[in-house]
């Protein structure tokens, strides 16, 4: 974070033996929407609509911000700008609350009387984003998705658990949504192994 980085400045300038070196990362984040979950859970994310509609909802920048300050990146896809097969010219679904809300209208999705919620046929537009709970800017980051979210009438929990029990579920596709992290390479091959068309039947 902005205040670590400004921590390990603070001890550089201490000690003339010491100089502070940044890097560029290859750590990639992603929230996953979960479109064959596990058990009784019901496949909310199974709609593609839903999830443009919920991924327009999100100021991926002010997050990034808000959590990394200029640490962070808004990813390229699966990749970091560290990457050498990186493509600059991705666009992501365009940040846009009110074309969210009238995509939402469009699928059923209306605000309850008290505007606290979106319901269809009775079901509230509701989810859990599973988190490692000592992964601090994985928890900070839920948080701000949901307040994010709930400005378009999405309610979303905090599912904060231990890295087993978080790795374990993830395996398993015990989870509605998911903030991931994936250490690539800096080869291709490791785009291949983890979003290639042969992890197509992996859970969720």
């Amino acid at each position: 974070s902005a205040g670590e980085r400004a921590t390990l400045a603070a001890m550089a300038a201490r000690d003339p033996q010491l100089r502070l070196v940044e890097y560029a990362s290859l750590d990639a984040g992603q929230l996953l929407f979960n479109q064959r979950p596990a058990g009784r859970r019901t496949p909310l994310f199974a709609d593609q609509a839903l999830r443009v509609a919920l991924s327009a909802a999100v100021d991926r920048a002010t997050a990034v911000r808000a959590v990394l300050d200029t640490l962070g990146h808004v990813g390229l896809g699966p990749v970091t700008r560290a990457d050498a097969t990186a493509d600059t010219t991705l666009r992501h679904i365009a940040f846009d609350t009110a074309a969210a809300g009238r995509a939402l209208d469009a699928l059923g999705w209306r605000w309850n009387a008290a505007r606290t919620v979106r319901e269809r046929a009775g079901r509230p537009l509701a989810f859990d984003v599973l988190v490692p709970a000592v992964s601090r800017t994985r928890m900070q980051l839920a948080v701000v998705l949901q307040a994010q979210l709930a400005r378009v009438g999405a309610r979303v929990g905090v599912d904060a658990v231990e890295p087993g029990v978080f790795a374990e579920r993830l395996a398993r596709g015990d989870f509605d949504a998911a903030l991931h992290v994936v250490r690539n390479d800096p080869t291709p091959a490791t785009l291949r192994q983890a979003w290639g068309t042969v992890r197509g039947d992996d859970p969720g």
